[in-house]
């Protein structure tokens, strides 16, 4: 079903209010999502309503919270989520960093009990917007186990996404934002699938024997298989690397829990974001100066005649970390396609709070 942006966040909102939350939050959360649905990642979209319903219902989520500061050293700063909206979590965070960040040149911020930061790409472009570097690290604080480290098939890690975002300011339509799980995939993109009744690529998931692993709906059971790190069975000592530092990053700054310090069932989230002022170091035409040169570099590579056509990991050639969003985005303004399942999925919520959709 094709749904116009404004009617896929009006039925977001509708069921977020329906479910407990205010108003304010409810804006900002449907907000969030449908921003992901336009940017190609329905992983991160108004799939999620179904999900933090469950949260909600389950006391993991306090649709009415909001974070509070609980150190501030005036660039560093810890915020408590208590267990509110991710998305609301993340607004604050990023308000915190623009404002410490234009007065120190750089502003650190831990966080902990966030719920779901929702898709961690988006605070990366906003603060990458507002002309600051950024940097993020999450984990799940012991929750959310799919991931196995490299060489075992063991579901002992999150996914811990990294996020980095470069300005890019007048030199390109979008700016350099590069949001990538640890592992192969986000487990987000393994529940969509398993929702629309899909299988999961060779090359996400091995079965407890180390054999690739197809069936996203018995693996969304948590009976058999784990994600692989991301480099997978070549080089998932690299992602398991990565995966390590941003739990260690995330559960120290945030002062939260790291994988296996203790055991829940539901993921949440914990992480550091950094941003700095690139024009305490540099001029704002060296930046543009930069950017303008490693992307016409890149651009130069021989995409038709290359060892392997489908090198790279989003079509048939490397484009600028940010650019697929922005694609995604021109292509979707006038409507996204939500799979029938998830519309089915939305409206089983509505009809369980008594809210009705505009479908």
């Amino acid at each position: 079903m094709r749904l116009t942006p404004e009617r896929l966040e009006a039925a977001a909102r509708t069921l977020l209010v329906a479910t407990g939350a205010p108003e304010g939050h409810a804006n900002a959360v449907a907000a969030s999502l449908v921003d992901a649905d336009l940017r190609g990642h329905g992983s991160h979209g108004v799939i999620r309503v179904p999900l933090y319903a469950g949260k909600i219902a389950d006391g993991a989520l306090n649709p009415t919270a909001v974070p509070t500061v609980d150190h501030d050293g005036g660039a560093t700063v810890r915020l408590d989520g208590q267990h509110a909206f991710g998305q609301v979590v993340g607004r604050e965070a990023v308000s915190l960093l623009g404002e410490r960040a234009a007065e120190h040149g750089i502003a650190a911020v831990g966080m902990r009990d966030a719920t779901h930061l929702g898709r961690v790409g988006e605070w990366g472009e906003r603060v990458a917007d507002a002309g600051l570097c950024f940097a993020a690290f999450v984990n799940s604080q012991s929750g959310g186990y799919n991931v196995a480290p490299a060489g075992s098939a063991d579901r002992l890690l999150s996914t811990n996404p990294i996020c980095f975002g470069v300005p890019t300011f007048d030199t390109l339509p979008h700016d350099v934002v590069l949001d990538v799980a640890t592992s192969q995939v986000a487990h987000g993109k393994v529940r969509e699938t398993a929702w629309v009744g899909k299988e999961i690529p060779e090359g996400w998931a091995v079965d407890d024997a180390g054999n690739p692993y197809t069936d996203a709906a018995e693996f969304e059971k948590g009976v058999v298989g784990a994600q692989l790190p991301l480099g997978g069975t070549v080089s998932g000592y690299k992602g398991t690397g990565l995966a390590v530092v941003a739990e260690l990053l995330a559960g120290i700054f945030g002062d939260g829990a790291v994988a296996g310090e203790r055991d829940v069932e539901r993921s949440n989230n914990a992480a550091l974001f950094v941003a700095v002022d690139p024009l305490r170091f540099t001029a704002r035409a060296d930046v543009e100066r930069r950017v303008r040169a490693l992307t016409n570099h890149l651009d130069t590579a021989d995409y038709e005649s290359g060892p392997s056509p489908g090198a790279a990991a989003r079509g048939d050639r490397f484009v600028m970390p940010g650019r697929p969003e922005y694609n995604a985005l021109q292509r979707n303004r006038d409507g996204v396609e939500i799979d029938d399942a998830v519309v089915d999925r939305l409206r089983a919520v509505g009809e369980e709070y008594g809210a009705t959709l505009e479908f």
